[in-house]
């Protein structure tokens, strides 16, 4: 059974539409810092998308991960010691998160989250792109990660573009493609789910925060799948530390505002606008003397 589910979670599992993970972006699995008109060429402006202090950690009890299954099965809350580690080059380059908090969704047989201290990402940079690696710094159990590099890329100080892969296939399987309106403002995104479908989110931002996003999924034959809707509010006044910081998929949702949002829901509807699945969950985010999020603890 172990060997079992150490498979479902290192390989991609393509037994669930709404279980697909983004694993860039999801990238829910999104920027809102702008640029205007930018080449596709144009090389990444790193003053945009790491983070100005170096944060060594991040609790998973802080962020969400834009990915369908964790919702659809519930959400469950990691634990305060469950975070992830990061560490940079002498440039200030983000190369290496350590700590993954993985969900499964029951469609895969399984049911749970798990946070695995020595599975994680590596990341590599070229001119306008970022290749995000899974790897095992030393896991015995977990075995070596059976998925290949997920690319990100850029255009200037914007996610244009997101393309994952599944185990020994060298051809795109999940493409996520974003549309910023003239101000540089993150409007769509469309995820075409390689046998599967196709997921539209809309984005909606009140005073430089995310406040909305609206979703659609389509099957692979043109039928309707489901809806969603995710509400981000409560925000404090105080500045956002991960604004920008889109290279990890854990960090997407939080690196789209200017400020922190403590509370977060998500309705879920099927085809037929019956509502499958609704949470709400509230962030209890540690500040320091000035009012400023302690992101690293």
């Amino acid at each position: 059974m172990k060997k079992a589910l150490s498979q479902m979670l290192i390989q991609p599992s393509r037994l669930s539409f709404f279980g697909v993970i983004l694993i860039a972006i999801s990238f829910a699995l999104s920027i809102s810092t702008g640029c205007k008109k930018d080449s596709i060429d144009s090389p990444i402006d790193e003053s945009a998308i790491f983070p100005t202090s170096k944060i060594k950690s991040i609790s998973y009890k802080d962020i969400i991960e834009p990915t369908w299954n964790r919702f659809t099965d519930g959400i469950d809350i990691p634990f305060e010691a469950d975070s992830m580690r990061l560490s940079y080059d002498s440039q200030g380059h983000l190369t290496k998160k350590l700590g993954l908090w993985l969900s499964l969704s029951s469609a895969t047989g399984y049911s749970g989250a798990f946070f695995i201290k020595k599975l994680g990402d590596t990341l590599d940079y070229s001119k306008n792109s970022v290749v995000v690696s899974k790897k095992n710094f030393g896991d015995p159990f977990w075995g070596t990660p059976q998925q290949d590099p997920a690319t990100l890329t850029f255009s200037g100080k914007k996610l244009v573009k997101v393309t994952t892969y599944s185990s020994g296939v060298k051809v795109p399987l999940d493409t996520t493609v974003f549309t910023y309106d003239s101000k540089g403002i993150l409007q769509k995104s469309v995820t075409k789910i390689f046998w599967r479908g196709t997921q539209t989110l809309l984005y909606k931002f009140t005073q430089g925060n995310l406040t909305e996003i609206d979703g659609r999924v389509v099957n692979y034959d043109g039928s309707e799948f489901g809806t969603s809707t995710e509400l981000f509010w409560d925000y404090d006044t105080a500045p956002n530390p991960l604004y920008g910081f889109c290279l990890l998929p854990e960090t997407f949702y939080r690196s789209l505002s200017q400020n922190n949002f403590r509370k977060y829901s998500i309705t879920i509807k099927n085809a037929s606008s019956q509502v499958v699945f609704s949470s709400e969950h509230w962030f209890y985010l540690a500040y320091d003397k000035s009012g400023n999020w302690v992101v690293s603890k």
